[in-house]
């Protein structure tokens, strides 16, 4: 098989140095569009099982502090102070998870656990209270932050958090969970998969066609 003679095709009337320039653009937009295509990919994230149930994938950690106290409208304040916007609280639950608890390690992994949402409609935002038994503390013994909220984008009927995202200290457990509570506002649009899909496709052919003309 012969090889392609680079030097002729550059000197040629037919193929110059500005098809050149012209193929280097249009790499540029096949990179745009790969971006594109790529930051869709990614927003499909892991996710887990409790059985044959689909529970969706970690919940973002958004904020955490230590509260004065736990009431709803100390709790409330700063949940709208870390969005930046007003919401609205929802159901709130408190848990003995030494004795009983609805939360459930989910397959495979004991440091990951779910629980299912009792809001309707369903919201976009929790805060889980740790501190049932007394403050809890890091590996080191170091006091940790007694509210942690998080965002539930991916599976909203299930929050889904990692203890050791919090501590790994082996005393800290869900059975030092203290209670959640539902927060729901506006949410921020984000584009979805198939339309940042399209976008990268759309980026690709209109870079095609304006070179190419």
């Amino acid at each position: 098989m012969h090889g392609i003679n680079f030097a002729f095709l550059s000197s040629s009337r037919m193929i110059g140095p500005n098809f050149w320039r012209e193929v280097m653009k249009t790499k540029n937009i096949a990179k745009l569009a790969g971006l594109a295509l790529g930051l869709a990919l990614s927003t499909t994230g892991w996710s887990y099982t409790i059985g044959s149930t689909n529970v969706g994938g970690l919940d973002n950690i958004i904020a955490h502090e230590t509260l004065p106290n736990s009431g709803d409208s100390t709790e409330k304040a700063w949940v709208e102070s870390a969005l930046g916007f007003e919401v609205t609280m929802g159901t709130k639950t408190s848990f003995d998870c030494d004795t009983a608890c609805d939360w459930t390690s989910v397959d495979g992994d004991e440091s990951v656990f779910a629980l299912a949402l009792s809001s309707n409609p369903l919201l976009d935002y929790f805060i889980v209270k740790w501190g049932n038994g007394g403050p809890v503390k890091d590996v080191d013994g170091n006091p940790l932050d007694s509210h942690y909220l998080y965002s539930n984008l991916e599976e909203a009927a299930y929050a889904v958090i990692d203890l050791d995202l919090v501590s790994t200290s082996k005393q800290f457990t869900i059975g030092r969970l203290s209670h959640y509570a539902e927060f729901g506002g506006d949410v921020p649009t984000v584009p979805e998969p198939s339309s940042l899909i399209l976008l990268g496709l759309g980026l690709a052919g209109l870079g095609l066609r304006k070179r190419f003309n």
